[in-house]
């Protein structure tokens, strides 16, 4: 197992940046993984079609995880919750200029 994602890089080495949101996941547990994965999926959708910088992709996932503390799973219910609450939270930060605004070396 690796904490490490692989990446594609555009520019740059940032992989302190993409791996940061995994390690923190690894160290809250809980429903954190179900967040980090749904806002990524977001994100990345939103970066394939053109609206987002690839940077933004970590800025969103990374904002969604540490929105708050990680609960307990206990069912699928509790994963299915954590789910639509990190993509709603995700679509809210798409909405952010300050995050979705590209400079031309970030923008694919």
């Amino acid at each position: 197992f690796s904490s490490r994602r692989r990446h594609t890089r555009l520019q740059g080495d940032w992989s302190s940046d993409v791996c940061s949101s995994d390690l923190e996941v690894l160290a809250q547990g809980g429903d954190a993984g179900a967040r980090l994965n749904a806002a990524d999926e977001v994100a990345t959708a939103a970066f394939l079609d053109g609206r987002i910088p690839f940077r933004a992709i970590t800025t969103i996932a990374e904002g969604v995880v540490r929105a708050r503390p990680a609960r307990r799973i206990d069912s699928l219910r509790s994963v299915q919750d954590a789910d639509a609450e990190a993509r709603a939270l995700a679509a809210t930060l798409l909405a952010d200029p300050r995050i979705t605004t590209a400079s031309p070396t970030e923008s694919h």
